[in-house]
C-alpha cells in the first residue's frame, strides 16, 4: 500500500496538480482525485483477494486452526481510503506551498528588475542635467575664486568618473 500511495502522492505533486488545479481546473482536479482514490481502494482490494491476504495472516499468527473465511468488511476500505485523502492533501499542500514560492521568488526577482531599471532611468536623466548645471557654476565661480573652481572641477570630474566606471 505504501508503494501505491507514494506513487499517487509524487503524482499529485508532479503531474495533477499544476496540470489541473494550478490552472483553475478546480472540478476536473476534483473528479480526477476521487477516481484515483475509488482506484486506490480497488487495487488494494484486488490485491487482498490475489494474494489471499487474511488466510495469511490467519496462518501467521494462529497456526494448526482452521481458516475459516469472514465476510468481507469495508471497514479497512474506509481506513486505506482516509490514508489516501491524507496522502492527497499533503501533497497538494506540498505542491501549493512549492508554487506560491516559486510565484514569491518570481515577483521578488521582478520588482528588482524594475527598480534597477528606473534607477537608471533617473540616473540617464538627471546625470547630463547635474553635469550641465555643476559646469555652468564652476564658470561662474572662476571669475570669483580660481582655486576654488579647480577643486571643484577636481570633484566634479572624480564624481563623474565614480558614475561612469563604479556605479
Amino acid at each position: 500500500t505504501l508503494t501505491i500511495l507514494i506513487w499517487f502522492f509524487y503524482g499529485n505533486i508532479l503531474y495533477v496538480a499544476p496540470k489541473f488545479l494550478f490552472k483553475g481546473n478546480y472540478w476536473q482536479y476534483l473528479f480526477i482525485i476521487l477516481l484515483a482514490g475509488l482506484a486506490f481502494v480497488l487495487i488494494l482490494q484486488k490485491y487482498d483477494t490475489w494474494v489471499e491476504y487474511s488466510r495469511l495472516m490467519h496462518e501467521a499468527f494462529r497456526p494448526g486452526q482452521a481458516y475459516v473465511p469472514k465476510p468481507k468488511s469495508y471497514y479497512w476500505d474506509i481506513v486505506f481510503y482516509l490514508q489516501y485523502a491524507l496522502s492527497i492533501g499533503i501533497s497538494t499542500s506540498i505542491a501549493a506551498v512549492q508554487m506560491w514560492q516559486l510565484e514569491d521568488l518570481v515577483r521578488r526577482q521582478l520588482e528588482e528588475q524594475k527598480k534597477i531599471s528606473e534607477l537608471s532611468y533617473l540616473k540617464a536623466q538627471i546625470n547630463p542635467h547635474f553635469f550641465f548645471n555643476t559646469l555652468n557654476n564652476i564658470y561662474a565661480l572662476i571669475n570669483f575664486d580660481v582655486e576654488h573652481a579647480k577643486t571643484a572641477l577636481l570633484k566634479l570630474s572624480r564624481m563623474m568618473r565614480y558614475v561612469l566606471y563604479e556605479t
